[in-house]
């Protein structure tokens, strides 16, 4: 029976803990959230690279393996996003997987191996860039191809 009540002893200040941090984070999960002045898809919406070197991605600093600059529309430009699934469309491998407003994501497969690679892109408003990202989902080393991949769409893109 003492070894009982030592239990219990013990639980009693684990349970007002416990009871005093789910208050807590229930009052910080409750709160309503007051509107931001900061417009809308005012920074990039494609993450940045992993790790592994089979990624190159607009969401980084220059300088870096990984980086790639983001896509510059011409100035005036109204619909640079339909343009661009013009070019990404018609690559060999390419499929649309989602369409939003500011943002498209495919999905390329090899014809040998059938690896399958993430691409996205995202016009950010704010800045009229359209930032870019191409990963490979399995794998460390991809050999280049996705950085391939981005300069074949930049090369199409700018021809305008």
């Amino acid at each position: 029976m003492k070894h009982a009540n030592r239990v219990i002893s013990a639980i009693k200040p684990a349970a007002t803990a416990m009871a005093t941090l789910t208050a807590a984070l229930t009052a910080l999960t409750c709160t309503p959230v007051q509107a931001q002045s900061v417009p809308a898809m005012a920074a990039s919406q494609v993450p940045p690279c992993s790790w592994t070197p089979n990624c190159v991605s607009s969401n980084g600093k220059p300088g870096e393996s990984k980086y790639i600059a983001p896509l510059k529309p011409a100035a005036g430009e109204n619909e640079p996003l339909k343009r661009l699934k013009g070019v990404v469309s018609a690559m060999p491998g390419a499929k649309l997987v989602v369409e939003q407003p500011f943002i498209l994501k495919y999905e390329f497969t090899t014809p040998k191996m059938k690896f399958v690679d993430d691409v996205q892109f995202s016009l950010v408003p704010a800045t009229g860039i359209i930032e870019m990202r191409s990963a490979s989902r399995l794998g460390i080393s991809d050999f280049g191809v996705n950085r391939q991949r981005m300069d074949a769409v930049r090369a199409a893109y700018e021809k305008r």
